[in-house]
């Protein structure tokens, strides 16, 4: 069903951003590796629910098109902004 299907992503994306949110605390990847980590699931959550949804619910849930996605950082800015700078000193 719909619903399982939709907590499934949602249990799987959530995995894999503690797993990335922890690496970068750890001093296990710059800035920008782990902006573009965070962008790569992002964007796979969005594809992932938009094989689960309609069309107009997708549209609905992210006021975009099936098969348009949005990222929320620029990695190659991050890196350019703030270097290799440990995440305690990280905005």
């Amino acid at each position: 069903d719909t619903r399982g299907a939709l907590n499934d992503i949602w249990i799987n994306t959530e995995s894999k951003r503690i797993t990335t949110e922890t690496l970068f605390e750890n001093k296990e990847q710059t800035i920008g590796e782990f902006i573009h980590e965070s962008n790569m699931l992002h964007e796979l959550f969005q594809i992932e629910i938009a094989n689960v949804l309609s069309e107009a619910d997708y549209q609905t849930l992210f006021d975009l098109e099936r098969g348009d996605t949005v990222v929320l950082g620029d990695p190659e800015i991050a890196q350019r902004q703030y270097g290799d700078m440990p995440p305690s000193e990280a905005p």
